[in-house]
């Protein structure tokens, strides 16, 4: 083994990097604005576990192809995180242009906003049907 020489110790001297730091200038313009306020006044105004649920249900356009023409659809769909694995309903009413089918929507959009159970939309879709 080879001795190392001084001048490959000071390549990895740290005592001159630490003199050379900065102080941290902080814009005291946050300091005016109280952010946790505002997020306790907009958690409050929210149903319980509306974040959770637009993670975990949504509204998606999907295709059916048939005679060679594409035809879109809305359907409901949800994370089972138990299972891993996504689960889809089609809304009735007719093909995304359809008024029916989009007030259907509409109501499967502010249950998900209402903080509904996957279990209690589908209700209210089977409901929907008849």
């Amino acid at each position: 083994m080879t001795k190392l020489s001084s001048k490959q110790l000071e390549l990895f001297d740290l005592s001159t990097v630490e003199s050379t730091k900065q102080p941290i200038t902080r814009d005291p313009y946050w300091n005016k604005i109280s952010v946790l306020e505002d997020a306790i006044i907009s958690i409050a105004a929210l149903p319980e576990h509306t974040e959770h649920n637009k993670k975990w249900q949504w509204i998606e356009e999907y295709t059916v192809v048939r005679s060679q023409k594409k035809h879109y659809y809305f359907r409901y769909c949800w994370y089972e995180r138990t299972t891993r694995k996504i689960h889809h309903t089609h809304i009735p009413g007719g093909n995304v242009k359809s008024a029916i089918a989009q007030q259907k929507k509409q109501v499967v959009e502010n249950a998900i906003a209402l903080g509904k159970s996957p279990a209690e939309i589908e209700k209210i879709i089977d409901q929907s049907r008849t």
